[in-house]
C-alpha cells in the first residue's frame, strides 16, 4: 500500500503537467486559427478569368486608356467621362491592389495614353463604343451595353465638336454632328420588331417630337436635327409596318406632352432590339454552309464581304439612339 501511495504521488504531478500542456496548446492552436494562421501554404494565384470576364476586363482597361488620352488632351471632363465607363463596366480588376503577398506580382497592365492627338482619341472612342455594342453582350444585358455604346458615341460627337475636328477630316457633318446616319440601315434594324407594341412606342416618341419641333423656330439647327429624326423614326416605323405587323398605333397625342416622358420611352424601345449577334452568325453560317453550292457566282461570292462592312445591328441601335437623343 505504501508502494502504490508512492507512486501516486510520483506521477500525479507529472500528469497533470502533461495535461495542462496540451490544454495550452490546444488553446494556443485555436488563438492562432482565429487570427488566420494556417499550417498550410495554400496557392493564392488567382483563377484563369472566363472569357466573358475577359471581355470586361478589355473592356474596361480601353475605358481607361480613353481616359488618360483625354487627360493628356487636356479634356478633362472627357477623362471623368471615360473613367465613369470604366467604372460602369466593374473597373479593371487587379487581384491584389493593396500590393501583392510575398511570391505574387500583380499582373502588368497598359493603362495609359494610346492616342496622341485628337483625330486618334476620337477613332479610339469610336472604336471602343462599337467594341462594346459587338462584345459587350458576352458579359452583359445587350440593351445596357447598347445605351452604354450610344452614351460613348454622343460623347465622341461633342468631343469632335469641341476639339474642332472640321469636315476635312470627315468629321462633323453640315448640321455639327460626328454621328454618321447613313450606316443605319432601318430596313435592318425594322427586321427584329416583332411586337406592335414596339411600333406603338415609336410612333409616340415621333408624335412628341413632331409637336414640339412645329413650335420651333424655322431654319434653326435643332428643327433640321428634329426634322432629320422624325424622317429616321418615320422610316423605321413603315419597314416595320410593310410586313404582317397589325398597326395598333393611336391616331392621336396630346401636342402638350412633354419631350421627357419620350426620351425613355424610345431609348429602351430601340435598345430592348439589341441580340446577340454571336449566336445568330453561328446560325447562319451553319446554314450557308449546308446549303452552299459549288458553282456560285461571284457577285454571289462577294456578298457576304461586303455585308461586313456596314456595322452590326447592335452598332447600328447605338448610332441610332445617340443620333435620336440629339432631339431630347
Amino acid at each position: 500500500m505504501t508502494k502504490q501511495k508512492h507512486l501516486v504521488q510520483h506521477w500525479a504531478p507529472r500528469i497533470r503537467f502533461f495535461l495542462a500542456l496540451l490544454l495550452a496548446l490546444a488553446l494556443f492552436s485555436v488563438f492562432m486559427f482565429f487570427i488566420g494562421t494556417r499550417l498550410e501554404h495554400p496557392d493564392l494565384t488567382p483563377a484563369k478569368p472566363s472569357s466573358a470576364e475577359t471581355t470586361r476586363q478589355d473592356l474596361a482597361i480601353e475605358s481607361a486608356r480613353i481616359a488618360a488620352a483625354a487627360q493628356n488632351l487636356g479634356f478633362t471632363d472627357l477623362s471623368a467621362t471615360a473613367a465613369g465607363w470604366e467604372q460602369a463596366l466593374g473597373g479593371v480588376w487587379v487581384p491584389w491592389p493593396e500590393g501583392a503577398p510575398e511570391g505574387y506580382t500583380n499582373p502588368e497592365l497598359d493603362l495609359s495614353a494610346s492616342s496622341a492627338d485628337n483625330a486618334a482619341l476620337l477613332a479610339q472612342i469610336r472604336t471602343f463604343a462599337a467594341d462594346l455594342a459587338n462584345q459587350g453582350i458576352a458579359f452583359a444585358d445587350g440593351s445596357q451595353m447598347v445605351l452604354l455604346a450610344s452614351e460613348v458615341l454622343r460623347s465622341a460627337d461633342s468631343f469632335a465638336q469641341a476639339a474642332g475636328i472640321t469636315s476635312d477630316d470627315g468629321l462633323p457633318s453640315d448640321n455639327g454632328s460626328a454621328l454618321d446616319t447613313s450606316e443605319i440601315s432601318p430596313a435592318l434594324i425594322a427586321e427584329l420588331i416583332s411586337d406592335p407594341a414596339t411600333v406603338v412606342e415609336l410612333d409616340f416618341a415621333k408624335q412628341v417630337l413632331e409637336a414640339h419641333t412645329a413650335q420651333l423656330p424655322s431654319e434653326t439647327v435643332q428643327r433640321q436635327i428634329n426634322r432629320e429624326n422624325i424622317a429616321l423614326l418615320d422610316t423605321l416605323i413603315s419597314h416595320a409596318l410593310a410586313g404582317d405587323l397589325p398597326d395598333q398605333r393611336s391616331s392621336f397625342i396630346s401636342p402638350t406632352t412633354e419631350l421627357e416622358r419620350a426620351q425613355p420611352v424610345l431609348i429602351n424601345t430601340l435598345s430592348n432590339l439589341a441580340i446577340d449577334e454571336r449566336e445568330q452568325l453561328r446560325e447562319k453560317t451553319k446554314n450557308s454552309a449546308a446549303e452552299s453550292e459549288p458553282s456560285r457566282s461571284n457577285t454571289t461570292a462577294s456578298e457576304p464581304a461586303a455585308a461586313t462592312n456596314r456595322p452590326t445591328i447592335n452598332q447600328q441601335l447605338a448610332q441610332l439612339i445617340a443620333q435620336l437623343q440629339r432631339s431630347f
